[in-house]
C-alpha cells in the first residue's frame, strides 16, 4: 500500500477506498472511514446545531472553489434534500453519512450524492 517514502499516493488512496467501499453500505465502510466522515461533517457543522444548512454547506463549497454566483450551489444542496432534511432544514448527522455512503459506494453518476461536496 505504501510508497517507499512512507506516504501514500493519491492513486492509493483511490484504489483503497474503491476496495473498501465501492458497492458497499455506510455501515460496512472500514471504521476509520466512517471515523473520518463523522469528523467530516462536525467540520461542515459550523453552529454545532447537528444539522448542515444551506449556509454551512454554501461557506464549505466556496472555500474550496472559487464561483460567483451561488446559484448552482443552492440548486446542488436541494438535490441532496428529501422532504425530512427540508422540513428539518438541512442534512443531520445520519443523513450526511447515508449520503456519503452513496457518494463513495455507488458507481452511477445519477444519484443526488453526487452533489455532496458541490455542484459538479
Amino acid at each position: 500500500m505504501y510508497m517507499h517514502d512512507g506516504k501514500i499516493s493519491n492513486q492509493e488512496f483511490k484504489d483503497a477506498v474503491k476496495k473498501t467501499c465501492v458497492g458497499k453500505k455506510y455501515e460496512e465502510f472500514p471504521q476509520a472511514m466512517r471515523a473520518f466522515i463523522e469528523s467530516n461533517f462536525k467540520l461542515l457543522d459550523i453552529d454545532n446545531d447537528g444539522i448542515v444548512g444551506i449556509k454551512e454547506y454554501r461557506y464549505n463549497c466556496i472555500t474550496r472553489v472559487a464561483i460567483d454566483d451561488v446559484a448552482p450551489i443552492d440548486k446542488a444542496f436541494e438535490t441532496l434534500l428529501n422532504d425530512d432534511d427540508k422540513k428539518r432544514g438541512g442534512l443531520s448527522l445520519d443523513r450526511y453519512k447515508e449520503l456519503y455512503g452513496q457518494f463513495l459506494g455507488n458507481t452511477a453518476d445519477n444519484h443526488s450524492a453526487v452533489n455532496l461536496f458541490g455542484p459538479l
